[in-house]
């Protein structure tokens, strides 16, 4: 019997799986800190900012407790055609744990507190992280390689706010990560109804919007703290 322990927790602006980026790197603009356990010291971190990426393993610790599945449902296959669970990025997997590709900015260190500030992590708020690794380059990077039904990035859609939805006392790098974030429509593949007013939890707002052909609509912004 083998047993993990996290290193750390990240802090993200996904408060929950709905809207969570399905990939790392789909959003280069969100900003995430991963603060290290205290006993870890700078020590742990000495060099990894010589680094301009990182692997991060993490547990889906959401999905500990679920039922494990040999078969998922692929958002990128409409949430309808089966593919076996190794063949697929699901939460849904029999250690629970996830792998992501992040951008470092700077390692901050205070006192006996490490933090690492990255970019493009697809992680929720309070994610446990497992492990930290540097991306290498010559060895990571496969240019030829083939992505089976997920040769290309998703399309993403424009997103407009309803005139009574938009907020200025809201900061507009906020305004502008609300957008990017909905523009990937995360709403389930198998599930999608134009007429239904959507609700998802981004940094401290809920935020409602509707879904029109290659349009979204935000309609409301209501602040939760």
């Amino acid at each position: 019997m083998y047993t993990v322990e996290p290193i750390g927790r990240i802090i993200s602006p996904f408060k929950e799986k709905f809207a969570t980026p399905r990939q790392p790197g789909l959003l280069t603009s969100v900003q995430s800190q991963i603060i290290l356990n205290t006993n870890f010291s700078k020590n742990a971190v000495r060099d990894l900012d010589k680094f301009s990426h990182l692997w991060i393993l993490f547990l889906f610790s959401e999905c500990i407790n679920k039922k494990k599945k040999e078969l998922i449902r692929p958002p990128r296959l409409g949430g309808n055609k089966k593919t076996g669970v190794f063949a697929t990025r699901s939460n849904f997997r029999p250690n629970n744990i996830g792998l992501s590709s992040v951008i470092l900015n700077k390692v901050e260190i205070n006192k006996n507190n490490v933090s690492i500030f990255v970019q493009g992590a697809d992680l929720i708020d309070n994610t446990p992280i497992i492990d930290i690794k540097p991306y290498i380059k010559y060895s990571d990077s496969h240019e030829d390689a083939i992505s089976g039904y997920a040769q290309e990035a998703p399309l993403r859609k424009k997103v407009f706010f309803f005139k009574n939805a938009w907020n200025k006392q809201i900061p507009k790098n906020h305004k502008e990560l609300i957008q990017e974030i909905l523009s990937y429509d995360p709403r389930p593949g198998y599930k999608r109804d134009d007429n239904k007013e959507y609700h998802v939890k981004i940094l401290h707002y809920d935020i409602g919007f509707y879904v029109l052909k290659s349009e979204i609509f935000i309609s409301k912004i209501i602040l939760l703290i």
